[in-house]
């Protein structure tokens, strides 16, 4: 845990599974008691084979106070005989490393006084294809161009579209971005639009990964000063929108509420505070997991990054730079991206859409869910 002079931006991953019954709740608290992890009860399902199932990992990552900046990065298995993988991109860096405790958690360290920095941190369950991967960036303070998203999600053939923040006013629009792994060379240029969004056509994309922007400069061998650094993750669907499987032969499930199709499997890969086969069932208001079984109490300021291809956004009911502007105007979910009026007779819950009065048309949305403690 970190001590209270040491406070930093956080980040959280977990792993949650079911064994036996016997479920793990998250607490992330804004003191120095940090990340607790306890047994609770959830209630039993039938078996199911998860041969083609994402991991349940459920990263949260603070966005208040110091973001960008160093991070200490939290991989908490669901259960103690599983294991967990962390590791950093690009994998040669020393700074920050990878600590793992005698309960199998796995943590980022950082040195004192390191200015270099990795461009990335990866957890993921052993075994398990890339695919599968909750990533984050990692940025340092003196990074010129801050993404206003932590993670991209597009299907192939579509332009990649990502507003940055300058961090100078004065900063010019011309940029350099780079796919990693970074060298001084295959730089390539590019303007940020009136509204500073960084436009990549979908045929210069490379693949999912880190990528990293930079100021534009004339210099032969440019990226030396990676403080600079403002760097996103990239997650490419392998499938056109509405389509997964082998050559993108079948058609995505209806995935409701803003789940994702799994562009390999067809996996409907649920929001926080959803699960389900197809995301339709409601977790109360501070659960999430695929069982409902993560126990996040404070979800304001904190983004939740997940498996391929939903990756990380604002906790459910909260937008803006810093994850602080609850929804309003009867919208819930990611990005306040869902309508209460599809199902409640009035407004509703922002973070999972919970009818805030009692109605026939509560019947219209939804299964809700429960899970004792």
């Amino acid at each position: 845990m970190a001590a209270r002079a040491a406070r930093r931006l956080l980040i959280v991953l977990m792993s949650v599974g079911v064994y036996s019954g016997v479920s793990l709740s998250l607490n992330v608290d804004d003191d120095d008691s940090g990340v607790t992890v306890s047994p609770v009860r959830s209630p039993r399902r039938s078996p199911r084979s998860t041969t083609t199932r994402a991991p349940d990992i459920t990263m949260v990552y603070p966005v208040l106070d110091t973001f960008p900046g160093n991070v200490l990065a939290y991989c908490v298995p669901g259960h103690t005989s599983q294991r967990m993988e962390g590791h950093i991109v690009p994998h040669y860096y020393s700074n920050p490393t990878i600590q793992r405790d005698g309960d199998g958690n796995i943590r980022l360290k950082w040195a004192t006084g390191v200015e270099t920095t990795a461009r990335g941190v990866v957890c993921s369950a052993p075994g398990a294809p890339p695919h599968y991967n909750v990533s984050a960036p990692l940025m340092k303070h003196g990074a010129r161009y801050v993404p206003e998203q932590l993670s991209v999600t597009v299907s192939e053939g579509e332009d990649l579209r990502l507003r940055f923040t300058l961090r100078d006013r004065t900063a010019s629009r011309q940029v350099l971005w780079r796919k990693e792994p970074i060298t001084f060379y295959g730089w390539q240029p590019s303007n940020l639009t009136d509204d500073n969004q960084l436009i990549i056509p979908a045929d210069k994309l490379t693949g999912s990964g880190f990528y990293s922007v930079i100021p534009y400069t004339r210099v032969s061998k440019p990226g030396g000063d990676k403080k600079q650094f403002g760097t996103f993750s990239l997650l490419v669907r392998e499938c056109p929108a509405g389509r997964y499987g082998e050559g993108c032969s079948e058609w995505c499930p209806d995935c409701m509420s803003g789940g994702a199709c799994h562009p390999l499997t067809g996996e409907c890969v649920c929001p926080p505070y959803l699960s389900g086969d197809r995301c339709q069932t409601r977790c109360n208001n501070t659960r999430m997991g695929r069982d409902c079984t993560v126990e996040l109490p404070e979800p304001r300021g904190k983004q939740v990054c997940l498996p391929h291809p939903l990756g990380c956004h604002c906790a459910p009911g909260y937008t803006g730079d810093t994850c602080t502007t609850e929804c309003g105007g009867g919208r819930w979910g990611v990005e306040c991206s869902q309508s209460c009026r599809h199902h409640c007779q009035g407004d509703c819950h922002p973070n999972n859409g919970h009818c805030h009065s009692p109605g026939p048309a509560d019947c219209a949305g939804a299964v809700v869910v429960t899970t004792a403690v």
